[in-house]
């Protein structure tokens, strides 16, 4: 599979002959072409007189654009364009829009047709927001190798558990930390770059609120549901997304409707949402982890959060993942476009702009637990990251039941 990125022409264009890639001068141009060779295996430009036209092809300067042509010359320009990219793609590549309505409303339909997956980064969005995203987006040259470096140090993090394991097949009677971050992976979701290893899924901690005493097993377990296959999705938001995306799936098969519209429930309600919670609980179950001990004190501040936030943000990309969720994802089922974008089941965080510095924290935990090392005594995060970083994060839990 492929990651694929077309480029829209723009008015603004040099006056002489040369190359596609650089004959668009516009400030919009140049940062998504920045964006697509940063981000992408390969980019294009939908150009109204040339169709698909890669970046290295020679062209002429021209005055046309596909606003005014009419509908039927656009939806001739579209086919055209279709059976060029037939040539240079693979119908499960995936196909990102930088590119008005215009340029892919007839091609969109197209592609979907045939089997690739769309993505339109910056749909809805004015040229100012656009040029503001796409900087945000180039911000991080080198979010590839901190992506391999984050997964080298869950590596020795694996190598020093022993390995990875089931949540099912977990319980209680293990020794737990007190305090820690956990991070989990899902069979069929690989990594875009090495496809035989299970990408992360979602990450998570507990005990952020100040002065709170819940433990990091009553969080797992929470989310894993009774040994008898049962659960609670008003106390766990994962639960709560995965049965939603189970829904939705369903088309139809399954109807719950009191999934997500209460916070208490009576005996009743909870027998009737029962077959559900057992499926959200065999799905998550099966879902391996990795769970890391960061032992200091509670707080949103404390080491714990600044691990997980960057953690999420690093792996979203701003909700632009390197490691593309497959088709059968079931999170491509959610109703939140943050869990579709991110490839994460995850909303909090997944716009956040991640600092690289939590790498070498990250890291200094995982010695500890191989013991190469005593846990730090206090907290190692830098000081002023979480005053530093109010703001930056634009994305809040937007939903019924929170965390905790």
């Amino acid at each position: 599979m492929a990651r694929i990125c077309l480029i829209a022409c723009v008015r603004l264009k040099d006056t002489r002959k040369m190359r596609a890639g650089d004959i668009y001068i516009s400030p919009l141009f140049k940062k998504a072409r920045e964006f697509a060779s940063k981000n992408f295996d390969r980019w294009y430009i939908l150009s109204a007189k040339y169709g698909l036209v890669h970046p290295d092809t020679v062209i002429e300067p021209y005055e046309k654009t596909l606003n005014k042509m009419s509908r039927h010359d656009r939806q001739t320009w579209s086919e055209d364009v279709f059976e060029k990219l037939k040539k240079f793609t693979k119908v499960n590549d995936e196909i990102a829009f930088v590119a008005g309505l215009c340029y892919r409303q007839d091609l969109t339909p197209l592609l979907q047709k045939r089997g690739n997956k769309i993505w339109v980064p910056m749909e809805g969005m004015g040229i100012g927001k656009q040029l503001k995203w796409l900087k945000e987006q180039n911000y991080a040259p080198n979010r590839k190798t901190h992506l391999k470096e984050f997964y080298s140090i869950l590596k020795d993090l694996e190598n020093a558990l022993g390995s990875k394991r089931v949540l099912s097949e977990c319980n209680g009677k293990m020794k737990w930390p007190e305090r820690g971050v956990y991070f989990f992976f899902e069979h069929g979701e690989y990594r875009s770059c090495k496809p035989n290893d299970l990408r992360v899924v979602r990450v998570g901690t507990h005990m952020v609120s100040k002065d709170s005493n819940a433990t990091f097993w009553n969080r797992l377990r929470t989310h894993r549901g009774t040994e008898y296959g049962s659960g609670n999705h008003r106390a766990s938001i994962f639960r709560l997304h995965i049965g939603e995306a189970i829904i939705r799936k369903s088309n139809g098969d399954i109807s719950v409707p009191t999934w997500r519209k209460e916070q208490v429930a009576s005996a009743e309600v909870r027998k009737h949402e029962e077959s559900l919670e057992k499926q959200v609980s065999k799905h998550i179950g099966g879902l391996p982890l990795l769970w890391l001990e960061v032992p200091d004190r509670p707080g949103p501040d404390s080491d714990r959060a600044y691990i997980e936030r960057n953690s999420i943000g690093l792996l979203s990309g701003l909700g632009n993942p390197l490691d593309i969720p497959s088709k059968n994802w079931l999170g491509n089922f959610s109703s939140c476009d943050s869990i579709r974008k991110s490839g994460l089941w995850n909303v909090n965080h997944v716009v956040y702009r991640y600092d690289s510095r939590f790498l070498s924290v990250l890291r200094n935990y995982v010695e500890c637990a191989a013991g190469k090392c005593l846990p730090p005594k206090k907290s190692i995060a830098p000081k002023d990251w979480y005053l530093a970083d109010k703001g930056k994060d634009s994305i809040g839990q937007m939903f019924l039941f929170s965390e905790g």
